[in-house]
């Protein structure tokens, strides 16, 4: 099985570690990670899985809602086989749930948890909030990560938790 990463993230915390955890250590699966790059600026994550000798993609950017990524997102699936999405962020979940439904490929969504320090992030809480319904499951970080879930509206029977 080949799995598609995709994590809309220059940085590398957390979240970053894991996936290149589960990427080094899950040997019966082939992973590419992939990412966002807006107008060349650096993506840590994506040097980070190079070094890890991880197959990477590039999705580019001009700006935060350029829908053009659905389509590279698509060519990604297409060029790589893939079987299966793992999404870890509301942009992730978004523009991967419209690449991936033209190949009727499942998608799992990883839900790490909620911020919200300004009213964008509110409105990308509340798109995500929307978006995770239309997964084929969601995988909560913790039992707290669940109940919140749960309470939103999510249906239990569509969520797992990791750890």
């Amino acid at each position: 099985m080949k799995i598609l990463q995709l994590r809309s993230s220059e940085m590398f915390g957390s979240p970053e570690r894991l996936i290149i955890g589960q990427c080094r250590h899950l040997h019966d699966f082939q992973f590419v990670c992939a990412s966002f790059l807006r107008r060349g600026r650096p993506n840590r994550f994506l040097k980070e899985c190079t070094k890890s000798g991880l197959e990477t993609a590039a999705i580019r950017e001009s700006f935060a809602g350029d829908v053009r990524a659905i389509g590279q997102i698509s060519d990604i699936i297409i060029g790589h086989d893939i079987d299966l999405l793992v999404s870890h962020d509301y942009k992730s979940n978004f523009f991967g749930y419209f690449a991936r439904r033209r190949h009727r490929l499942p998608q799992l969504a990883y839900f790490h948890g909620l911020t919200a320090e300004n009213f964008r992030m509110k409105m990308y809480n509340l798109i995500d909030r929307f978006m995770l319904r239309q997964m084929t499951g969601v995988i909560a970080v913790s039992n707290l990560t669940r109940q919140l879930l749960v309470k939103r509206g999510l249906p239990p029977e569509k969520i797992e938790v990791v750890f």
